[in-house]
């Protein structure tokens, strides 16, 4: 699944975007005020979220990839695992990238 969102300025995107730090959210405390659709995500059972950064070539961020699960589900281990998940398809995630229309049109 891939979708957008638009970016603000704010903790999320310097820490994400600007910082290249993956984010991690173990309650929805943690997660909704960065997150206006906070209730949405509660509303499909998710009570944790991680954001890992892709990275181009020239080491920029250029998309997250977004997980969601239940409350307390993201431990330092699985992290590092889902971390290694997306180093390991950086080029399909770059090429599925590429291919998307990010001007909302």
């Amino acid at each position: 699944v891939s979708g957008t969102k638009p970016m603000g300025d704010d903790a999320w995107t310097r820490h994400v975007v600007d910082g290249g730090q993956s984010f991690v959210a173990n309650t929805t405390a943690d997660f909704a005020p960065l997150f206006p659709d906070h209730a949405q995500i509660n509303a499909l059972g998710c009570h944790s979220a991680l954001n890992i950064p892709v990275f181009d070539p020239a080491g920029a961020v250029v998309g997250t990839v977004n997980i969601l699960h239940d409350e307390g589900h993201f431990t330092p281990e699985r992290v590092a695992a889902f971390r290694a998940l997306v180093d390991d398809h950086t080029p399909a995630l770059l090429h599925q990238i590429a291919g998307m229309d990010l001007t909302g049109g």
